[in-house]
């Protein structure tokens, strides 16, 4: 599990990065993966070397799904950011209907 041992300084983000866990069900066991927000990059590199690696159960394809669904957590991040703040006055086209 990728578990850095500091956390880097970074600017102040109005809105908080929930950290990532992912988790796979293969062989009768639950394979868990965790990584703070930020650090995508490295819970991506631990999965490819895990599924490099012979003597563990991740396959490539295991790997890939589980790589699918951090850029799918980091889509909604981004989306999450990027949406105007909601407000209960009716927009303008919605008060010309």
């Amino acid at each position: 599990m990728v578990q850095p041992a500091h956390k880097p300084k970074r600017a102040a983000v109005s809105h908080a990065a929930a950290p990532v866990e992912l988790s796979l069900d293969k062989g009768g066991r639950t394979l868990v993966y965790r990584c703070e927000a930020g650090h995508e990059p490295d819970l991506i590199r631990q999965l490819a070397d895990e599924a490099a690696d012979p003597n563990c159960p991740l396959t490539w394809f295991d790997a890939a799904v589980l790589c699918h669904r951090v850029g799918l957590s980091l889509r909604r991040v981004l989306q999450d950011r990027s949406l105007p703040p909601r407000s209960s006055a009716p927009s303008r086209a919605a008060e010309s209907i």
